[in-house]
């Protein structure tokens, strides 16, 4: 279980067992895995930093964003919008279709109050009527009628379709378009070349899936990478995107080829029980 969590969560652990000795924990980056992203029973500390990623407007240049980025700035102000919707049973929509939008939404708001109040209404005449029926069957005559086939079947009930609020929903989401920046450090001094394999690997994996964020069962969550990886060696394109939409390391720069081939014969070898012993530490026993 130790094992399984650390390779879910990263740099974190149910059951930290103590701290570790400075050789311990150079000992320990010198694995790709656990210099990209520590956590374990000795909370091993990652040799990578990921930043935040922030959005590219004339506000966040110079103080959150590099001011090299300032060609991307967006012209938005109000970065955020909100989507109102109709919900509908998954079931009856089909598949992971999105809600139906509301796109007019003050004209669609106004219909949606007239015909609640319309329907509140006809509910009233219902049940007033029904009333005034039960009353005048009590007030006649009791006379022996003729039953005729069918006659015991109840009436049909009327139209009463939720109308209510629980129908409707509002989902706040980043206006589309918006570009975000958003850096991050590797120290490959120990692991080398194979922990940067992994990390672009993890990187291409990420950017494929396409799901940043909440809702994006629903269609949210698109976006498209432009990765740029500084290094000893120059400046190249880390990811590229295949014909199928994926992202994938770009194998055409002779160092991230390297760097994927480093990975590669490290996983080939690697085993439950190394993973185990890096993680405690016990290696530098």
């Amino acid at each position: 279980f130790e094992m399984y969590h650390i390779l879910m969560c990263g740099a974190s652990s149910p059951n930290p067992s103590g701290m570790t000795t400075f050789l311990e924990q150079v000992e320990a980056s010198r694995d790709p895995f656990a210099g990209l992203f520590g956590g374990g029973e000795k909370l091993v500390h990652s040799r990578s930093r990921i930043g935040n990623g922030f959005p590219i407007t004339p506000m966040t240049l110079g103080v959150l964003v590099p001011t090299r980025m300032a060609e991307f700035a967006t012209p938005y102000t109000d970065l955020l919008d909100y989507d109102v919707f109709t919900r509908v049973d998954d079931a009856l929509r089909g598949g992971v279709a999105p809600h139906p939008a509301i796109l007019a939404l003050q004209p669609s708001m106004v219909a949606w109050l007239e015909a609640l109040a319309a329907s509140r209404e006809n509910k009233k005449a219902e049940a007033k009527a029904k009333k005034d029926k039960k009353a005048a069957k009590a007030a006649a005559p009791a006379e022996a009628a003729p039953v005729t086939p069918g006659s015991d079947t109840p009436e049909p009930e009327a139209d009463t379709g939720k109308r209510g609020l629980a129908t409707i929903a509002v989902r706040e989401c980043v206006v589309p378009g918006v570009p975000f920046h958003s850096e991050h450090f590797l120290d490959t001094e120990f692991a080398g070349d194979s922990m940067l394999g992994l990390y672009l690997l993890a990187l291409a994996a990420f950017a494929s899936e396409q799901k940043l964020g909440g809702g994006s069962a629903r269609g949210y969550g698109r976006f498209s990478l432009r990765t740029t990886i500084h290094t000893s060696e120059g400046t190249f394109d880390a990811l590229q995107l295949g014909a199928d939409g994926k992202y994938t390391p770009n194998e055409k720069v002779e160092s991230i080829s390297r760097a994927i081939d480093a990975w590669n014969a490290y996983a080939a070898d690697v085993t439950a029980a190394k993973l185990e012993a890096i993680f405690s530490c016990a290696q530098a026993a």
